[in-house]
C-alpha cells in the first residue's frame, strides 16, 4: 500500500510517500519537480495508516506526523465482545522533519486507539487527539500538542 503526504522545506515543496513493501515500510522524500526520491528511510515492521502535514513557520521546514500499526500487533486487536463498538489497536504515532537531505524521527506516543485525528492550531504547532476506551469501555479522549522545532 501507498500513504502519500506532502509538506515545504525552505526551498520548495516537497512529497512524501511510504511505500508498504511486505512486512516493512519505507518513507521517500521525493523532489516535487521530477519526482525523484531525495531520500529514503525504513520505518520497520510497520504499517502506515495516516500522514498529516505540521506546517513550519516562515523559514521553517514543515514536519509530518505518522501514525502507524506495529506488524507485529496488527493481528493483537482488542475490543468487547460487541461487534458494534470500534476495535482498538495499538499504534504509534511519530513525527518526521526533512533536514539537509536527512530525515530526523520522534516518537510523540503510543497508545491503544481506535480513532485519531490532527489539526492545525498555528504555524508550528498542531493537536493530536486520540480516542481510546478505558477499562469500563468509556471513551477517553487524549490530547497530545505537538510543535515542530
Amino acid at each position: 500500500s501507498i500513504v502519500s503526504g506532502h509538506f515545504t522545506d525552505t526551498k520548495e515543496n516537497q512529497i512524501a510517500v511510504t511505500v508498504q513493501d511486505g512486512l516493512n515500510a519505507t518513507l521517500h522524500i521525493l523532489e516535487t519537480k521530477n519526482g525523484t526520491t531525495e531520500v529514503a528511510a525504513n520505518l520497520g515492521m510497520r504499517s502506515i495508516m495516516s500522514m498529516s502535514k505540521i506546517p513550519g513557520g516562515k523559514g521553517q521546514t514543515d514536519a509530518i506526523i505518522l501514525e502507524s500499526v506495529s506488524q507485529m500487533n496488527s493481528e493483537k486487536k482488542r475490543g468487547s465482545s460487541d461487534s458494534t463498538m470500534p476495535k482498538i489497536t495499538p499504534r504509534e504515532y511519530f513525527s518526521a522533519k526533512y533536514r539537509n537531505k536527512r530525515m530526523v524521527f520522534e516518537r510523540i506516543v503510543t497508545a491503544e486507539v481506535y480513532a485519531s485525528t490532527v489539526n492545525q492550531m498555528s504555524d508550528g504547532a498542531a493537536n493530536l487527539l486520540i480516542a481510546s476506551r478505558n477499562p469500563d469501555y468509556d471513551t477517553v479522549i487524549n490530547r497530545y500538542v505537538v510543535t515542530n522545532n
